[in-house]
């Protein structure tokens, strides 16, 4: 069932809400779904946020963005979620273990990486002998390790980031009490024994690089680069639909609360003394709310702001949330039998292991099943890639070309068998944005670019940019943040 419903179309007509999301980020449906929970009457807007998945000529699934599943209890924090939700046991049955869990492709090595420890030795000993297999198997000890010493750092207790100086001093005495986050522990190796260059460490590490959208190659050392990694020795699962599905969840949950949907857009923010009072919808709506919490990028907060002085405090947070890194996507739709049997559904090419994994030197391959199920039919490969400034493509159509390029080195007569390609368009307004741009860690997990509470009196932050690089783990620590800064500012009447 869609949970989205059309804005009303009267002219004029006035609604009001405890609080309005604008934005439908993950972070933001996060934030919305848990603001209901609580008892807040709650409005959705989708505002320009195109679904993570769409269909594609004939009927092919294609893909924006990539979604790797984690299982329901890999972190604290998406069991915290799940939990209040109550959709633990309905994530659990959603997911699905692949076999093997993702497979990497190197210049002289084709590598199937297990989830049970004693596969994946075998596996391991057979490409790289059991002397490299034994440090690998002891880095992902000391990583398991690492991760359940931070593990209650990040179940949403701290206050992540740490806006006012109660918070701070919060934060202080927790990383204290959690060395491991940060200084000299946090910024260790994640994969202890296995050297830069080593093509073992780069099947280990790749997975967590795009999970995390880590645009430095790996090179980094600090521990969100730990957190990144966990859903390898945790466990990655399939989710149908990926990011879509795991969304549709929540706003199932969303609307059962009473919360609305509206797949519409915001077109004027009201302001009045450094507070925001109503949004504007398309179609003619007015929406007062008591708090406004958004999803959307600060650039976007400007364009719907009547009130300069607001728009030069956003102003300056959105160049501290310049985009440091970017994502691009192509689909790659293939005729069956041209597909290499020994492809998994998921895979990482790896051009070079001493280069840092970043740009089309890793690229990650998602084989989706075919359209119709019959052999030889159609197949969709959404190949994604994370770039940095120096690496990212000019153009769509170079993309494109550097995609097929490095497709052509593990897939045999690819230019037979191409019906074609389509560089997923990353916007919902019909604009040529072909690469999605976020906020790159700088200085650790903790070294957020966004706060969480805006510059305005009654705006909270639902942002990917409050915590970088810890991926969808980040993602949901800033939606349940924001869904708590946002209820304690509600009237007391609601507790």
């Amino acid at each position: 069932m869609n949970p989205w419903s059309e804005p009303p179309a009267k002219a004029g007509a006035h609604h009001h809400f405890d609080a309005v999301v604008v934005g439908a980020t993950l972070p933001g449906v996060v934030a919305a779904s848990l603001l209901a929970e609580r008892g807040a009457r709650v409005l959705l807007l989708r505002d320009l946020i195109p679904p993570a998945s769409y269909e594609g000529e004939d009927g092919q699934p294609c893909l924006r963005r990539p979604f790797i599943a984690p299982g329901a209890d890999a972190f604290p924090a998406l069991t915290r979620v799940l939990s209040e939700l109550k959709l633990h046991h309905e994530f659990v049955r959603s997911i699905a273990e692949p076999d093997p869990a993702y497979q990497v492709l190197l210049p002289e090595h084709r590598v199937d990486v297990w989830r049970e420890r004693d596969r994946l030795a075998e596996e391991l000993t057979r490409e790289f002998g059991d002397r490299r297999c034994s440090r690998a198997l002891e880095s992902l000890k000391a990583l398991e390790a690492a991760l359940g010493e931070s593990d209650e750092f990040f179940d949403g207790a701290t206050p992540l980031p740490a806006d006012t100086w109660r918070e701070r001093r919060v934060l202080s005495r927790r990383l204290r009490a959690f060395p491991i986050v940060s200084g000299e522990n946090g910024g260790r190796d994640p994969l202890p024994g296995l050297e830069g260059g080593d093509p073992l460490r780069a099947v280990l590490l790749a997975p967590g690089l795009l999970a995390g959208r880590r645009a430095d190659g790996g090179e980094g050392r600090d521990h969100g680069l730990v957190r990144a990694l966990g859903p390898i020795v945790r466990g990655l699962y399939r989710l149908p639909e990926g990011e879509d599905r795991f969304s549709q969840l929540l706003l199932e949950r969303f609307r059962a609360k009473g919360g609305e949907c509206w797949d519409g857009s915001a077109e004027f923010l009201e302001s009045k003394r450094s507070r925001l009072e109503a949004v504007r919808c398309e179609g003619g709506a007015r929406c007062g709310f008591q708090v406004l919490v958004s999803g959307a990028e600060p650039t976007r907060l400007q364009e719907l702001l009547g009130d300069a002085r607001a728009t030069r405090k956003l102003e300056k947070l959105q160049n501290a949330a310049a985009p440091r890194g970017w994502l691009g996507t192509v689909n790659v739709i293939i005729r069956g039998e041209g597909v290499p049997e020994p492809l998994a559904e998921r895979s990482f090419l790896i051009e070079d292991p001493r280069r840092p994994l970043t740009g089309d030197n890793l690229l990650f391959l998602d084989l989706a099943p075919p359209a119709d199920g019959k052999d030889g039919a159609l197949r969709a490969l959404r190949v994604c890639a994370v770039f940095g400034p120096k690496e990212r493509p000019a153009t769509a159509d170079e993309l494109g070309e550097r995609v097929l390029a490095r497709l052509r080195t593990v897939i045999p007569f690819l230019d037979e068998h191409l019906e074609r390609t389509e560089v997923a368009s990353q916007a919902g307004d019909g604009r040529d944005v072909f690469l999605a741009a976020w906020a790159a860690p700088h200085g650790g997990p903790l070294a957020g670019t966004l706060p969480c509470r805006g510059p305005l009196k009654n705006l909270v932050f639902a942002h990917r940019a409050s915590l970088p690089g810890l991926g969808l783990e980040g993602e949901l620590l800033a939606g349940y943040r924001a869904a708590g800064v946002a209820f304690a500012s509600l009237p007391k009447k609601r507790e």
